[in-house]
This record gives structure tokens, C-alpha cells and sequence, in this order.
């Protein structure tokens, strides 16, 4: 039990996953939120920290937007390779939705299931950037070593299938846990679930 949060306090890091874990029943984001600001951590957000965080969204979806629109509009981009681009744009976009809407909707005092969907969220884009990069790492290298293969076969559906598969299965991933699919629920044994953090962040 945490008895003097200024004696053991957490990082910034773990306060963010704390805060996006929830997996541990009712109440767990408001302790959640009560640990990071006891302990001083920036990640519940002073008000010049809410001001960077929203000016640093904008600054992310201005150009990712202009990335998107270029090649809806530019057919001669119509190929893979710009889809999986657009594919990681798109994404770009929705994690500077969530870096303007988290300042926002914290100093609000909004209810916990938002503010809990937006930190779910963010980890959303970060399965999704990674699996974007790998997707468009996987097109460049068929693309020089398989040539011929990628010039007749590859085409826009293929690209628009490998991201819809990457989008479902993220989102399985990482919204599963607020539908219901997680240790509580299940009512699987507390000894083979991820309880806490660690010590500092236990009750």
C-alpha cells in the first residue's frame, strides 16, 4: 500500500501506462489519475504542458492531413506503396486527435471512460505505427528483390486488405479489454494477471 507517494514516486512512463491499464475493476482510473498527481508527474498536465501537448497535435495532423489529401487527389499515387504512406498518415493523424483531446478533457474533469478510451487510443496508434512501418518495409523490399512478382500481382486492394487486417487486429488488441475481455471479468486467478506496475503503484 502506498502510504507517501512523494517516497516512492513513479516515472512519466509508467504514469502513461498506468493510466491506460485497465484491467484492474471500477475505480482503477481515478486512483490512477490520484497516484500521477500525487507524485507530481507531468503526465496528468500542468497547464503549459496542456499547451505544448495541444500546439504539438496540430503541428502533427496539419502536415499528415496534407499527406493524405495529396494522394487522395493525386491518382498518379494510386499504388501500394502511397496507400501504406496514407495508411501511416491517417494514423499520425488520429494520434495528434488524441495528444489535443487528452490536455482537454483532463483539466475538464470529464468522466473516466473517455479520458480511459483516449490513453486506450493512444496505444492504439502506437501498434499501428509500428505496424505500418513494417508494412511499408514489407512493399519496399518485395518490391526490389521480387520485381516482376510486384509489378503484376500487387495491387491497391492488396495494400487496403494488409491494412484493414493490421486495423482489426490492433483494435482487437487493445479495445478487448474494455469490452469485457480482461482478468476481472474472466474471473481468471490474480496470480497469473499483471496486477500493478509495481510496489509504488499498488493500494
Amino acid at each position: 500500500m502506498m502510504e507517501n507517494s512523494t517516497e516512492s514516486p513513479i516515472t512519466l512512463l509508467q504514469c502513461l501506462i498506468l493510466l491506460s491499464y485497465n484491467l484492474t475493476g471500477d475505480g482503477a482510473l481515478a486512483k490512477s489519475l490520484a497516484i500521477c498527481k500525487d507524485t507530481g508527474s507531468q503526465a496528468v498536465g500542468s497547464p503549459a504542458l496542456s499547451i505544448v501537448t495541444i500546439l504539438f497535435g496540430l503541428v502533427i495532423i496539419v502536415p499528415n492531413m496534407l499527406i493524405v489529401f495529396g494522394i487522395v487527389k493525386g491518382h498518379v499515387l494510386h499504388k501500394p506503396m502511397y496507400y501504406f504512406i496514407g495508411n501511416m498518415a491517417v494514423v499520425d493523424t488520429l494520434a495528434g486527435a488524441v495528444c489535443i483531446s487528452l490536455p482537454l478533457l483532463l483539466r475538464s474533469d470529464g468522466a473516466q471512460s473517455p479520458i480511459q478510451a483516449l490513453y486506450t487510443t493512444l496505444f492504439f496508434t502506437l501498434y499501428l505505427s509500428l505496424l505500418g512501418i513494417a508494412l511499408l518495409s514489407i512493399d519496399r523490399y518485395v518490391s526490389i528483390h521480387y520485381g516482376l512478382f510486384y509489378g503484376t500481382t500487387i495491387t491497391g486492394r492488396h495494400a487496403a486488405a494488409a491494412v484493414i487486417i493490421t486495423w482489426l487486429g490492433s483494435a482487437l488488441l487493445c479495445y478487448s479489454v474494455m469490452l469485457g475481455w480482461n482478468c476481472q471479468n474472466l474471473g481468471i486467478r490474480a496470480e497469473r494477471c499483471v496486477g500493478q506496475l509495481d510496489d509504488s503503484c499498488s493500494e
